[in-house]
Order: C-alpha cells, then sequence, then structure tokens
C-alpha cells in the first residue's frame, strides 16, 4: 500500500501545472477513497482468525467566503466486512453528514496545502450471521489535512490524511458508543470560478 500512494505521490507531482490561490466565489467538489481497499489479516498463535476487507468514499462540496478559506458539507459513507476462519461475517456499515470548514492555500510552485473539518452526525449498523447487534448514532468528527496539485488549473488530485472520531450511543445494547480513526484519502477536486 505504501509503494502505491508513494507512485500516486510522485505522478501527480510530475503532471501538476502550479499550485492555486482560491478566490472568493470559488465553489469546490471533492471525492475521495480512504485507499483501504486493504485486506487484513489476523492471526492468534500463528493461526488467521479474521480477514477485514474495508471501503470508503467521501464527497464534499465546498463555497470559498473568502480567498482560501471555504464552508460547505460532507457526504461519507464506510463499509467493513470481516469474514472469521472458524465461520461466520459481520458487516459493519457507517454515514456521516454535516458541515465543514476548508482551507486551501498554495505551500509552493507546485503544491496547495489543503485542511478541512466537519462536526456532524453519524449512523452506523452491524450484523452478522444471526442479525443486527449494533446500532449507534451520535455526534461525529473529522479533521484533514494533505497537499492538493493540479494537472490542470480548475483539477486537483489531493492526498490527505484524517483523523475521524465518533461519539454516541449503542441502541442494540444500551451502552455509549466510541471510536476513533485515522487514514489516508486519495481524491480529485474540481473547482468552479
Amino acid at each position: 500500500m505504501k509503494k502505491i500512494v508513494l507512485g500516486l505521490l510522485l505522478v501527480m507531482i510530475a503532471v501538476s501545472v502550479e499550485a492555486r490561490e482560491i478566490e472568493q466565489g470559488t465553489m469546490k467538489f471533492s471525492g475521495a477513497t480512504n485507499a483501504s481497499f486493504f485486506n487484513s489479516t489476523v492471526d492468534v498463535d500463528g493461526d488467521e482468525f479474521s480477514d477485514t476487507d474495508t471501503f470508503s468514499l467521501e464527497t464534499d462540496a465546498v463555497y470559498f467566503l473568502t480567498k482560501n478559506i471555504g464552508v460547505g458539507g460532507t457526504l461519507v459513507y464506510e463499509n467493513e466486512q470481516t469474514e472469521f476462519t472458524g465461520g461466520g461475517q459481520e458487516d459493519t456499515t457507517t454515514l456521516i453528514i454535516g458541515p465543514t470548514v476548508a482551507f486551501d492555500m498554495p505551500i509552493n510552485e507546485a503544491l496547495n496545502f489543503i485542511a478541512d473539518a466537519t462536526i456532524g452526525f453519524f449512523q452506523m449498523e452491524a450484523e452478522d450471521e444471526v442479525g443486527k447487534f449494533l446500532d449507534a448514532d451520535g455526534f461525529a468528527w473529522r479533521v484533514a489535512a494533505g497537499v492538493a496539485m493540479f494537472p490542470a488549473q480548475q483539477v486537483s488530485l489531493d492526498l490527505t490524511a484524517v483523523y475521524e472520531a465518533l461519539d454516541g450511543e449503542d441502541s442494540v445494547n444500551d451502552v455509549d458508543f466510541e471510536t476513533a480513526s485515522m487514514g489516508v484519502n486519495l481524491g480529485v477536486s474540481v473547482y468552479f470560478d
């Protein structure tokens, strides 16, 4: 995975035209994936215990109120499937929605520094072959920071690190629910002046 991210970063830098100042009144539409179309395996005492596949999509719309600073909204969909060696499967789906504040500014001739923060709500459900064992909702917040390279004046290729925290209540088990995660997003943004 590290080789893929590094390779994409090198290609993005090589095709970059130039960094760009984001002017007031610009609309930015972004789409990203957390680059974790991965398969992780858990081994216990040398025996494979489980395999997990994760997939995530994110979309943002931001209007720049001033030069380099914008507000908008974010929608995130995440799905995680775990298969256990001894049999059984779990499927977890998360949806996050909320307002976003974004910052986008050139840092050198080829790159823009990009950052955003989202505070909103989440809904998470998990089920196995027996049925639903988690139904949580509550407060979500996400922060992201990274770089954008512009292969064309109106299009950027984005690489960001993301931290996400969820805090709510699980109605199936009647308990408080908290989780936090970090990841890397690869995305594309389109700017309309």
